[in-house]
């Protein structure tokens, strides 16, 4: 984080600490691809190689829902519109709108 000092005054960066994650949230069958937080932060968005997104409860952690409906592996998923709106791309050649509050 700081920089400590050597011969001939030159800075060396330390490395950082990596701290251990505080929370996993597993329930995803394959390989996640993608993720986003929604805009309060309450709520993060999942993509998978599964074909599904999930919602999942950001402070405990809980799987809140997951969206079906890709045919092929789910690439890219944003929330849009003040988070009333998911946009998710599939390797299914399609891009998804999804209301789901």
């Amino acid at each position: 984080m700081g920089l400590q000092e050597r011969k001939g005054s030159q800075k060396r960066a330390q490395p950082l600490m990596h701290p251990k994650p505080s929370r996993y949230l597993q329930g995803h069958g394959k390989v996640v691809l993608s993720v986003a937080f929604s805009e309060d932060g309450k709520t993060l968005l999942s993509a998978s190689a599964d074909q599904t997104l999930r919602l999942w409860d950001v402070q405990t952690g809980a799987m809140k829902r997951i969206l079906k409906g890709h045919e092929g592996t789910v690439r890219s998923a944003r929330f849009f519109l003040n988070d009333q709106a998911i946009v998710s791309g599939s390797a299914d050649k399609t891009a998804r709108v999804w209301f789901c509050w």
